[in-house]
Parts: structure tokens; sequence; C-alpha cells
């Protein structure tokens, strides 16, 4: 089931389609076509297939025709399954718009952005297919005030990267400031989200300032949602640490039938293995871990 912050990242995406391309641009420091028109298409790219294929985003830039595809996946935890159709997704928007393409990882977790990076090989002949990574490293601190208002997406994903460390005041205050200015229904999401993100401490400095009306013009107001989202956040952390444990004994059950029945697992394997979160993936690993005849099986 798709949780509040995927839905709310791939949000950000969809609002600002710009957001994208300028990420690639400056956070990445990679080189785009020019372009002079951002859209977005239908994020279904199945073909004539009994699987369905479906991304989380898809952004075309254009300059009077399609010059460069993005296909945008928010990812929270890893899954070794979207390493299988990753690759389908680049190969059908190349060939439905007949342009260059690339993918687009975005992720607030360090590991799974590691996870997220590693090259996907396609065949005997070498090629391979690697995601471009927003990891938390590469998404910018911001704090400017002025910059998060001109930019209040960017401002969001500051928080759920950098909300836990020490910058996580002054991008918790950056972030609440630009949401000042949103619509109703986008401030009280954005509020619950940046309650959620930072520390404990810079929680009650940002609580602080509120009741001190050092924050948001409808003071009161974001204040209610903020408190909100702090005390759903806690009930949610208490749930996903029992998620966690859960999808931990998973793995290591898994790990424990591969072993005992001589099976080499590499490195790169162990770790897709451990940091997935995905209950029906790994049930259906721990499945297949009594027939397949390697590792690598598992995830096919």
């Amino acid at each position: 089931m798709p949780t509040l912050l995927h839905e709310t990242l791939v949000m950000l995406f969809r609002e600002w389609p710009r957001l994208a391309p300028e990420l690639i641009r400056e956070a990445l420091d990679q080189t785009l076509p020019e372009f002079d028109d951002v859209t977005l298409q239908d994020a279904n790219l199945s073909q004539i297939l009994p699987t369905e294929f479906r991304a989380d985003l898809v952004v075309l830039l254009r300059a009077g025709r399609p010059v460069f595809g993005i296909v945008v996946e928010i990812r929270l935890n890893a899954d070794g399954e979207k390493r299988y159709s990753w690759p389908v997704y680049l190969t059908t928007l190349r060939a439905k718009y007949r342009c260059p393409c690339c993918l687009l990882v975005v992720t607030p977790d360090a590991a799974v952005a590691r996870w997220a990076a590693r090259p996907m090989e396609l065949g005997p002949s070498g090629d391979v297919v690697t995601p471009l990574v927003i990891g938390p490293d590469a998404i910018p601190v911001v704090t400017d005030v002025e910059v998060a208002r001109e930019r209040p997406e960017l401002a969001l994903l500051s928080v759920q990267a950098h909300g836990k460390t020490e910058r996580g005041f002054e991008v918790g205050r950056a972030a609440l400031l630009a949401a000042d200015g949103l619509s109703d229904e986008r401030r009280m999401v954005y509020c619950e989200l940046i309650s959620w993100a930072v520390h404990e401490a810079a929680h009650r400095q940002l609580e602080e300032q509120m009741r001190l009306a050092d924050i948001g013009v409808r003071n009161e107001e974001m204040r209610k949602y903020f408190e909100r989202g702090y005390a759903e956040g806690g009930a949610k952390g208490r749930a996903e640490g029992q998620a966690e444990g859960r999808a931990e004994g998973q793995a290591k059950a898994l790990l424990r039938v591969l072993a005992a029945r001589g099976l080499e697992v590499t490195e790169s394997q162990r770790d897709q293995i451990q940091q997935c979160t995905d209950f029906d993936a790994l049930d259906r690993w721990l499945d297949r871990a009594v027939t397949v005849r390697g590792a690598e099986e598992l995830f096919h």
C-alpha cells in the first residue's frame, strides 16, 4: 500500500514537473538537451504484455518535439523486482517517443540510494542500465527562506532528507515558512510531513516558535497540523519499527534456508535481501528458496 510520504513525493514532481530535470542538472550535474516545455505523460509503460508496468511519473522534455524522457520512481525501500521492470520502463518510453530517456530514482534513504544506484545487467553482451539516483546526499540542504518559498517542493524534499540531521531545525523552519503560502490542502499535508521528518529537538524548537507566532501567518492552523503530524508520526514510527522487525526476521530466515541448502549468496544479493522491506517480495523469495538451483533465481 503506497504511504502518504510516497504519494506526497510523487505529488511534488507532478505539481512541478520541472523539478525532475532541475535535480538532474543541479544535484547530479548531468547534461540534458535544450528544451522549452516540460509535460507529464501517461505513466503506464505496458506494451502488449500480460504484466502491467506502471512508473510513478513520466516527464517529457520538448523542443517542438520530444527530446528527452525521464521516468521518475520514488523509492522508500529496496525491491528486487523493480530491477527487472525498470529497464522495461526505459525501452518502452524510448520506443514511444523516439528520444533518449533516463530513470531517475528519488529516495530519502541512503541505503536505498546505494541499492538503486547499482547497474542492472541485461545480458552477456555487457549492456547495463544504470539509474540516476537522488539520495539524501544529493538533495540540497534548503535553509534559505526565499529559496524555500520559490521552490517549496525542493524545501519539502530537503526536510525528508536532512530533517534528522543537525540541520533539522533550519530545514524544517524554511519548509514551514514556504508551506504558509500554499493552498489549504497542500499546507496541511506539508505541515504533517515536516513534523514527521524532523528530529525531536528540532520539533520542539519549531513548535515553540509557532506558539510565539514566529512561523506562519496562519499560525494556529499550521500548529494544529504540525502537532497532529507529530502524534500520528509517533504511532507510525512504532508501527514501522514492528514492520522492520518482521522484515528482518523474514530476511534472516531466507538466508538460513539458502545456507542450509549450500547455495552461495553474493554480497549484493545479501544486501538486497537484508534491505528489502516488502513483505510480499520476501515471502516470494522464501518460497522459492526451497527449490531454486542458485540464489540469483530468487529474484526472477
